[in-house]
């Protein structure tokens, strides 16, 4: 739901919003792919994947897939339809922009009206050495971003408490990837609270002021 999708004669782009990779240890960009051969032609499409730094609209290539490098399956047809074996992962290392703040990608599909390409699950992951929890805006007073980053796919359990203990809320994430859960402190008193994610044997707590 965060991605703006571009619609042109000959290509299309999905777009993303300004992304923080700051707290990522080994950021990386994944999405599934389907793409097959024309019967007519060895020819394939294109896809180009771009970035662009700040608030400049100067976008740079940093990915291009064509070729064999683009074919997902050994069928040929001319109006290709994906079967769910006919898929392959593609994973982009963004480390060369580990440490920035403000960065937005584009993934564009370029038309030769070869055949059709399908793109799905798209992916960034701010990945971290171990299990990481980031909160912010320090201090807050609204909505908290709760930030977890980790590798791969966990059950993460949330839990809040004011500094007696009280638990305030518990919230569990069921097999899922990193996230940024928001969590409203509006109706909480101004003071100091406690938040602690754990996932298996993971466990990290921060403390966060409400003002």
């Amino acid at each position: 739901s965060v991605y703006t999708s571009v619609d042109t004669t000959y290509w299309d782009v999905f777009e993303s919003p300004y992304l923080d990779l700051s707290p990522a240890a080994n950021p990386t960009l994944d999405f599934d792919l389907a793409y097959a051969h024309n019967t007519l032609s060895t020819q394939t499409d294109s896809l180009v994947i771009y970035y662009e730094l700040g608030c400049k609209n100067n976008w740079k290539v940093l990915k291009t897939i064509d070729g064999a490098t683009l074919i997902s399956t050994s069928r040929k047809t001319n109006n290709f339809i994906p079967g769910v074996d006919e898929w392959k992962k593609v994973i982009v290392d963004l480390g060369k922009f580990r440490g920035r703040k403000y960065i937005k990608f584009r993934i564009a599909v370029f038309s030769k009206g070869i055949n059709k390409l399908y793109i799905d699950n798209v992916n960034f992951y701010k990945v971290a050495n171990d299990f990481e929890l980031n909160l912010y805006p320090v201090p807050v007073s609204d909505v908290l971003n709760l930030e977890v980053i980790y590798e791969g796919y966990r059950d993460v359990k949330i839990e809040a408490f004011n500094m007696l203990g009280k638990k305030l809320f518990e919230r569990n994430k069921t097999n899922t990837t990193s996230f940024i859960e928001l969590v409203n402190v509006v109706e909480l008193e101004a003071g100091v609270y406690i938040f602690r994610v754990t996932s298996g044997s993971n466990k990290i707590v921060k403390k966060i002021v409400v003002d």
